[in-house]
Order: C-alpha cells, then structure tokens, then sequence
C-alpha cells in the first residue's frame, strides 16, 4: 500500500478501517461503491493465524468463515467431509485450497 490509510483511495467495495500487522485487517463496506447495494456485508474481519492447522480448526469449530490456506490433502478431504466447499488456485508456487 504504501501510503497512510486515511490517505488510500478505493473504488472497489471494500476500505481497509484498521490494520494490524501479524494480527489483523478489517474491512468497512464503501458507502461509495459504484453498485447500489452492494457489497452485502457491513465488515470483513481477517485475523492472520499463521498455524494453518489451527486455521483449519477454526473453521471447523465455527470461528471462523473462510480458511484460505488448508494444510494439505488429508486435511482438504476432513474438511470436505465436515461439509465445507473447497477450491482449488493454481498459483505460482503450486496449488492451494480455500475452504469456505
């Protein structure tokens, strides 16, 4: 980002309202966004959890929403099973899974 917060500009939907390194981000909806109505959420709150097991277990005891980095395969397979959508992104430095 490189600039104060109070001084970034955004049309997309969302405004990052406080940022805490290695510990949180949240996200305000933008009462500017181009598309009335939109987005449907007030806020998105992202903690930074860097243990991706204890991700994992966050999702799956209801503490959380969205595991964006699911361990690997056994641990992709236990969280399908559980009843979560799972996605798969190629990215530059192989696959990884989201769970949602």
């Amino acid at each position: 980002m490189g600039m104060e917060p109070d001084c970034e500009s955004t049309s997309g939907p969302f405004i990052v309202s406080d940022w805490a390194a290695a510990d949180h981000i949240t996200f305000t909806r933008n009462p500017y966004y181009w598309e009335e109505g939109k987005p449907y959420l007030d806020q998105i709150n992202w903690l930074v959890v860097p243990d991706l097991e204890v991700q994992r277990q966050m999702l799956l005891g209801g503490e959380s929403n969205i595991d964006a980095w699911v361990a690997g395969e056994p641990q992709v397979l236990e969280t399908a099973n559980a009843g979560f959508t799972i996605g798969a992104v190629k990215h530059r430095s192989g696959i990884g899974y989201s769970s949602i």
